[in-house]
């Protein structure tokens, strides 16, 4: 955004020096006088075209511009599409660059999610494997527990109190 900001006042200081030079060039070299001449000539004819349409007269033949004006004309005019196609060529520029680092950002994000959901996943699987390692060891230590014929413990998950019922041997003792 800062390039088309400055790229923009670039333009703008540019733009009167361009166009005197492109004056001086047109009044200078006769092919280039020419081309401006011509240049003028077609923007004059459409320009009345469209006003005499626009305010409903007859159209009717149209007087063209002297030489003098009509180089200043077409050396303005072309002056000016330079100027204008370098400021559209700029701001093009600038998109495509943002285009770029904003596909290029996307594309470190996916990466970074794919990155994360794999590892989801792995973390998933170990919690499964260790899940079932922890049934097996508890399937194990009650068998150990039946060949010894020692009393079971509550289950750490069951809701039953982990201190034994008081009876009346207690009492006595």
């Amino acid at each position: 955004m800062a390039s088309i900001k400055l790229g923009s006042l670039l333009i703008r200081t540019l733009a009167k020096p361009i166009a005197s030079s492109i004056k001086d060039a047109a009044k200078q070299h006769p092919r280039f006088k020419e081309f401006c001449m011509g240049v003028a000539q077609t923007l004059n004819t459409i320009d009345m075209k469209l006003k005499m349409r626009f305010f409903d007269y007859k159209v009717e033949a149209i007087r063209p511009l002297n030489d003098a004006k009509a180089v200043e004309v077409g050396a303005t005019f072309i002056s000016e599409a330079v100027i204008f196609s370098v400021a559209g060529l700029t701001i093009v520029a600038e998109v495509y660059r943002s285009n770029i680092k904003s596909n290029k950002s996307k594309a470190e994000l996916e990466a970074r999610l794919t990155g994360l959901a794999d590892g989801n996943e792995a973390s998933q699987a170990q919690i499964k494997e260790l899940k079932q390692s922890i049934e097996q060891l508890q399937t194990e230590l009650e068998a150990l527990k039946d060949s010894l014929h020692l009393p079971t413990l509550p289950d750490a998950t069951s809701s039953a109190s982990p201190v034994p019922a008081k009876s009346s041997r207690w009492l006595l003792g």
